[in-house]
């Protein structure tokens, strides 16, 4: 009879893990690039131009009209910070499970090189705030955002799922601190 080979828990606990730190550096990065990308968008199309434009959006995707590329760039920052906010929480659950189980794997697993892991604030906070300034900002500044109920609606509704990651990572995942060497 061909046997399996048994798949130990504690094993498929830590690649879970590594893949919650691997999806949660994803989920910032394009956040923070989508970001970038509404308030460079928001800028360009604040400038009154003769011809309507096309926008060439990033990975060689056909060009279109800005108010599709800025809405495609909103769609994927709150994507990207819903998303993250729900690998956070993952993580947190894996992360107590190691801790009963295997407080030595989880010592070492907390050292993977990603902005949810950092135990200094900076970088970690940083990429979590950064995003939702970016794009206030571009509503306010360049686009039509006046100061209505529907606007601060609508900026209450993109900044949510980046309040929450804030709230998530205040403390890096695993809850360890800076020590006398910084992170």
């Amino acid at each position: 009879m061909n046997q399996q080979p048994e798949i130990l828990p504690d094993k498929i606990l830590a690649d879970n893990l590594l893949e919650a730190f691997r999806q949660l550096q994803r989920y910032l990065v394009l956040g923070l690039g989508s970001a970038l990308f509404y308030l460079l968008l928001a800028r360009a199309n604040a400038a009154p131009s003769e011809s309507a434009a096309m926008v060439a959006l990033p990975s060689g995707l056909l060009a279109t009209d800005p108010r599709f590329a800025s809405t495609l760039a909103i769609t994927l920052y709150w994507g990207a910070g819903a998303f993250a906010t729900w690998i956070v929480s993952r993580a947190d659950r894996i992360v107590k499970e190691l801790k009963r189980r295997q407080p030595s794997a989880l010592e070492a697993l907390l050292t993977y090189p990603t902005l949810g892991t950092y135990r200094i604030h900076g970088p970690r906070l940083g990429a979590v705030l950064l995003p939702p300034i970016l794009v206030v900002s571009a509503g306010f500044l360049y686009s039509q955002w006046k100061m209505s109920s529907q606007s601060v609606a609508l900026t209450a509704f993109l900044i949510i799922p980046y309040l929450v990651l804030t709230v998530q990572l205040r403390v890096a995942i695993g809850g360890q601190q800076p020590d006398s060497h910084g992170d």
